[in-house]
């Protein structure tokens, strides 16, 4: 076999290797209610919600600087009205840390503050494109 052929077969075979893994890790992370819903009971808690979008890793792509909080600076490239930022962190340290993050994503969609979110309210967060992952 000639090294230019065995070359052409091995570029191939990562290409092909590459676009597998790629769509297998999209497909592994579809994001769904029901996906999120672990418990099926047809809402998702606070809880099942943080289990999920933790491991997503949504946080670090507004963390900038990745020290692990969010600026006011940083919470504006989010889409969320600015004064949310006072309000979710809790602390009033001025940043968010990634769990006052997601509790104030998760307040802000949970319209009737049951602690839950139907099927309505995470249709809601996907229409501002929270889903957009």
């Amino acid at each position: 076999m000639s090294d230019k052929l065995f070359h052409i077969i091995a570029v191939t075979l990562a290409v092909t290797l590459s676009v597998t893994l790629l769509s297998n890790s999209l497909y592994a992370n579809e994001v769904s209610f029901d996906s999120m819903d672990s418990n099926g009971d047809g809402r998702i808690s606070k809880d099942e919600f943080h289990d999920t979008i933790v491991e997503w890793g949504t946080f670090s792509d507004f963390d900038m600087n990745s020290d692990g909080y969010l600026t006011s600076e940083e919470f504006a490239e989010t889409g969320y009205n600015s004064g949310s930022f006072e309000e979710w962190d809790v602390n009033n340290d001025d940043q968010l840390d990634e769990y006052e993050y997601y509790d104030g994503v998760f307040d802000h969609y949970d319209e009737n503050e049951d602690g839950h979110w139907q099927r309505a309210q995470w249709q809601d967060a996907g229409d501002d494109g929270f889903w957009d992952i």
